[in-house]
């Protein structure tokens, strides 16, 4: 027992010493003014596009749900677009300014200058090789023309060439500046120079030649148009009774895209034309066309709504000539040729619709270096109701 009480005595001044310690620490941490530490923990690991998605929120594309791990610093800029990313209110202010200055100055050369300056290579390398092969069919149509004469059988083949090379040209420059102004915008409203159903028009028509009065025409037309199948019958009728013409077109499209207008069809066109003006004159035509058009947005995004057009074939047409004292025709000519239009439209607002076009003109009072270098024609069609639309065109 006396061993015990002297080990037991040894250890007192231990234990004292303990209990001092911790008696004295939180007296000190008081006496300081600071707090006890926490233990340190272990912080998580943060994914940086949980963050991103955090902050953007309904803005930010869900990329995992399709299976794209692809990190967004390894991304492209047209990848980004695609994506859904919107880098409008950066600084496209100045870029959009400049890009739109490029394409009506250098683009008149250097067609698709303005998408290049945005970084938008796709549309601006497109514009730029239309550009090229515009230029191409110009070039090879005008040498040949130059150096026939035009006295080749050839010639009324090398004259829509040509007029295709020229509406190319116009195309590809419009297109540029149309899109930079578009780029990064809300979209275009939807292209309503295709309207489906039933529809009549009524309009007014000042034909001047040279050499001739002008005159003046009322044209009606009765149109039928289901998508798949369309056709209409029109006449133009001088206001003096001594001109008249009978028009029908009946069309199929066995070839149709998701948007209304993107589509290939098949036309058959007949008219007839009376002019007691020059004597008794008639004549006659037939056409089987091949009609195309495409609507850009499945390629180009912000030119949704903007269309271009064609269409070509085979045309003949029979001339009449009857004595004035006779009514009796005679088949006095034919003539085979190659019609050609190229066209194209958007909507400027959702109720007015620009559509310009070139190629070879369906009028007779129009001269022969006409037929061969193209007309041009503009139209203009406001929408003022549900139920009627407003026109002004020319050519």
């Amino acid at each position: 027992m006396g061993a015990a009480y002297s080990g037991a005595m040894r250890a007192l001044p231990t234990l004292l010493t303990t209990l001092l310690c911790l008696w004295a620490a939180p007296s000190a941490a008081q006496d300081s003014g600071a707090d006890p530490e926490p233990p340190a923990a272990v912080e998580p690991t943060v994914d940086p596009f949980d963050e991103f998605e955090a902050e953007l929120g309904d803005e930010l594309p869900v990329r995992r749900e399709q299976g794209s791990e692809k990190p967004l610093e390894l991304m492209t800029r047209d990848e980004l677009d695609e994506a859904g990313f919107n880098f409008g209110g950066d600084t496209t202010g100045d870029n959009s300014s400049a890009a739109l200055l490029l394409s009506l100055t250098a683009g008149t050369a250097i067609h698709g200058i303005g998408h290049l300056y945005l970084g938008d290579r796709r549309t601006g390398w497109f514009l730029l090789g239309l550009e090229g092969v515009s230029v191409g069919l110009m070039f090879s149509a005008a040498s040949f023309i130059g150096l026939t004469g035009g006295a080749s059988p050839w010639a009324s083949a090398f004259g829509p060439m040509l007029q295709a090379g020229i509406a190319g040209f116009v195309f590809s420059y419009l297109a540029d500046v149309i899109g930079v102004l578009t780029k990064g915008e809300s979209d275009l409203s939807p292209n309503t120079s295709v309207e489906r159903g039933v529809g009549f028009r009524l309009r007014y028509g000042l034909l001047n030649a040279v050499g001739l009065p002008a005159r003046h025409a009322i044209d009606a037309r009765l149109a039928v148009d289901v998508g798949g199948v369309y056709g209409s019958a029109s006449t133009t009728q001088d206001v003096f009774l001594d001109l008249a013409s009978y028009r029908a077109i009946l069309g199929v499209r066995p070839l149709r895209g998701q948007r209304p207008l993107t589509f290939l069809g098949l036309e058959a066109r007949g008219d007839y034309l009376q002019w007691t003006g020059l004597g008794e004159f008639g004549r006659i035509g037939a056409q089987g066309r091949l009609v195309g058009s495409y609507q850009l947005g499945d390629q180009f995004p912000h030119l949704s709504e903007l269309a271009f057009g064609a269409t070509t074939g085979v045309a003949n047409h029979w001339i009449q000539l009857a004595p004035r004292d006779t009514t009796t025709f005679e088949l006095a000519s034919t003539r085979l040729w190659i019609p050609f239009d190229i066209w194209s439209s958007l909507n400027v607002s959702s109720s007015l619709n620009v559509r310009a076009g070139f190629g070879s003109p369906d009028v007779l009072l129009v001269p022969p270096i006409g037929r061969l270098l193209g007309v041009g024609h503009f139209t203009l069609t406001y929408r003022s109701s549900s139920y009627g639309d407003i026109s002004l065109g020319a050519e």
